[in-house]
């Protein structure tokens, strides 16, 4: 009868060790990640020739607002930017903020609050566009948000365009429609889809409690029965 549960103490040990082995190799991996959002695919980028686009400084901010189905992490945001409007310190800053929905502007318009997090983008040298992009580190419940681009807050005094054509030639296939958010008053503006903004992150795997189950049932399973 010992030896009974002697035995079955080590099989339940065993099993247990094994469980959290297989807990730990699915946990989720955050990474910079791959493209969970762009408002337009770039087809234009390096030395620019007469290019026009979204002015993005402190007068302008400009952004987009996307969907989010599935939990989601946010480990980037940025999009293809050039060619200084006003050169300040060589950055703009891109925020991530909630909104109501897709074509609802994000509320207040100056991002003196309702911002969940921020970073800062340093932008290409004049003349020039290319995507660039800032770190941050943020989960995305499912719901609507809005990635917000612009200059004099957040430590950011430089200027640039969202760039959206070149000599009248598209730099990208725009998507979606962007906007563009006045500081002067706030107002809100539509724009056609030619800018291109992104988000990169990364969608988890399953979580480790969906392995505990699967542990569990293992366990009950290959359970020794007793001797008589």
């Amino acid at each position: 009868m010992r030896n009974t549960r002697r035995r079955c103490h080590i099989v339940l040990f065993t099993l247990l060790g094994s469980a959290t082995a297989m807990i730990a190799a699915v946990a989720p991996e955050i990474a910079l990640g791959d493209v969970l959002y762009q408002s337009a695919t770039n087809v234009l980028s390096g030395s620019m020739t007469n290019p026009s686009g979204v002015g993005t400084d402190s007068s302008f901010f400009s952004g987009v607002n996307f969907h989010v189905s599935t939990s989601e992490h946010v480990s980037q945001i940025g999009g293809n930017f050039g060619d200084f409007v006003s050169p300040g310190n060589g950055e703009i800053f891109g925020a991530l903020v909630p909104v109501a929905s897709l074509t609802s502007p994000p509320v207040p318009a100056d991002l003196s609050s309702n911002v969940l997090a921020t970073t800062l983008i340093t932008l290409p040298a004049a003349g020039q566009s290319a995507d660039v992009f800032g770190n941050l580190s943020l989960d995305l419940a499912p719901g609507f948000y809005g990635i917000v681009f612009g200059s004099g807050k957040f430590g950011a005094t430089g200027g640039t365009l969202a760039v959206t054509k070149w000599d009248a030639v598209a730099a990208n296939n725009g998507i979606f429609q962007t906007y563009a958010l006045r500081q002067s008053d706030g107002a809100f503006f539509t724009q056609a889809p030619g800018a291109r903004y992104v988000v990169i992150g990364t969608v988890p795997e399953p979580t480790s409690a969906a392995m505990i189950g699967v542990a569990a049932t293992a366990l009950l399973r290959r359970r020794p029965r007793r001797s008589r």
